[in-house]
């Protein structure tokens, strides 16, 4: 399940991989169209001539360095930006899952941070003005910018929306582990008996057992919060507030 946080932070990257998607397409087909139009006025002896037996994007890479209109860092970086058109395509939950609260306990064994990068969007649009404001010779003309124009203003204009969202949501959840930390400085166990990761407290599956919901509901009603008590017994704070709630039937 996502929470509120992670749910706005999804819809934010999914509005920028829409947006991603279209300016990395537009830009490629704006260079192999406009390298391919070059060869109206160029003959093959022309050091700038398409040669359409090898591969159109080096040549389109050599053309813009030998241009001076990005130098090979900036290149290497557009290349590695372009190619994220085929993770969105292919394996769009490397740029999602870190987002997913259930994946807890899977990436304990099996780490991975995310992919998502929030400056790609940025530098694209940067790179995609340099590139086709200083392209030289003949370059291609397309409606693709106006028609997708309209699409274009609403993700971005939601997304600054989405960006205030995720700052309060972030702050909201600052101030409640900084509340959840206090708690824990001020709790201590004498023993290893009484301590909360005490392993009679979960079963072979890591679910807790029923020692383990004593143990929690013990916690709860010392008053500590349900964040609090998930980090203390390593558990999601879902399960926590499930024992809270036959807690408070019992009362």
């Amino acid at each position: 399940m996502f929470n509120n946080l992670e749910k706005t932070i999804l819809r934010y990257r999914t509005n920028e991989m829409m947006r991603l998607l279209f300016h990395i397409e537009d830009l490629r087909k704006f260079l192999v169209g406009s390298i391919e139009a070059s060869n109206i006025f160029l003959d093959e002896s022309d050091e700038r001539f398409f040669n359409k037996k090898k591969k159109v994007m080096p040549q389109v890479w050599k053309r813009i360095l030998d241009d001076n209109i990005l130098n090979a860092t900036e290149i290497e970086d557009l290349k590695s930006i372009i190619n994220k058109r085929n993770t969105i395509a292919h394996e769009v939950h490397k740029f999602t899952r870190d987002l997913h609260s259930e994946l807890k306990e899977y990436t304990k064994t099996h780490h991975f941070e995310s992919e998502y990068d929030y400056g790609a969007l940025e530098r694209l649009l940067k790179y995609k003005v340099r590139i086709e404001s200083k392209w030289k010779g003949i370059f291609e003309l397309s409606f693709r910018s106006l028609e997708f124009e309209l699409a274009d203003k609403f993700y971005k204009s939601e997304n600054t929306y989405l960006r205030q969202k995720i700052d309060k949501l972030y702050e909201q959840r600052r101030k409640i582990v900084e509340s959840a930390n206090k708690e824990l400085e001020e709790v201590v166990f004498l023993n290893y008996e009484e301590h909360p990761k005490n392993h009679r407290n979960y079963r072979e599956d890591g679910s807790l057992s029923i020692r383990g919901g004593e143990t929690c509901r013990g916690l709860l009603s010392k008053g500590l919060s349900c964040l609090a008590v998930s980090i203390l017994m390593d558990i999601d704070v879902k399960k926590v507030e499930y024992q809270k709630r036959k807690l408070q039937k019992r009362t």
